[in-house]
């Protein structure tokens, strides 16, 4: 897999009222200086000073910790500060599958099942995207995309607090040609109906078509009754 993307959605409750601030980026390189960093704030890159961020490698995991301060949540005419962490981890040992046959191509459809594997994997990035230990999505890995640490520092009109809204789409780049690549969107063990996409793409895009509330796994899958190649090949 050569890039993952995803958008989610962050909102900043006040007195029973909601204001959405979007988060969305392709690539966060491992070298956080990099200008190949896209991540994007309501508008704002991370070549603005409104929006800054760092981040490492932790163990087997990457931490990114972003800054934002381009919004005044508060209506006092003076911009807040939003800060929060993305987690990215990889998991090994996963069993996730579909309905789809090989007659199934380039579809989405909430057929998916999945049991996250609990052996810890190194995430790694090949061209600004996350893959899990090789390079590849081999059937039986998944990534898990999650915040934490979410705050708003700055008000002074009324007591404002952040939290996760939804995860809302991500982005697939293949590596091998083939129909095949197949990944199983949410977490089991006993969830049923799981968003499944089948793709056969240079890059295939998903986008306002998931609704994650809590973390963001993505497990790649094996087609049913075949042993094609092609799933660990994006």
């Amino acid at each position: 897999m050569k890039k993952i993307l995803y958008a989610c959605c962050v909102c900043l409750l006040a007195t029973g009222v909601a204001q959405a601030v979007v988060i969305s980026f392709t690539a966060l390189s491992d070298d956080i200086t990099s200008t190949d960093n896209t991540l994007s704030t309501d508008g704002f890159m991370t070549a603005d000073a409104e929006l800054s961020v760092t981040g490492a490698a932790s163990g087997n995991d990457y931490i990114y910790s972003v800054i934002y301060k381009g919004s005044d949540y508060d209506g006092d005419t003076v911009n807040d500060t939003l800060t929060f962490e993305v987690l990215v981890q990889g998991w090994d040992g996963s069993v996730a599958s579909t309905t789809f046959t090989d007659s199934d191509k380039d579809v989405n459809a909430n057929n998916g099942t999945a049991t996250i594997g609990t052996t810890d994997r190194d995430v790694t990035l090949n061209n600004n995207g996350w893959s899990v230990f090789d390079g590849l999505m081999d059937a039986g890995e998944t990534l898990e995309f999650s915040l934490q640490n979410l705050s708003v520092t700055g008000t002074t009109l009324g007591h404002f607090t952040a939290s996760l809204d939804a995860f809302t789409g991500t982005s697939y780049k293949e590596t091998g040609s083939g129909y095949g690549h197949i990944a199983v969107i949410g977490e089991g063990p006993t969830a049923i109906d799981l968003f499944a996409p089948r793709f056969n793409a240079t890059t295939y895009n998903i986008v306002g078509l998931l609704n994650e509330t809590d973390t963001l796994l993505i497990t790649s899958a094996q087609l049913n009754g075949l042993n094609s190649a092609n799933p660990q090949r994006w």
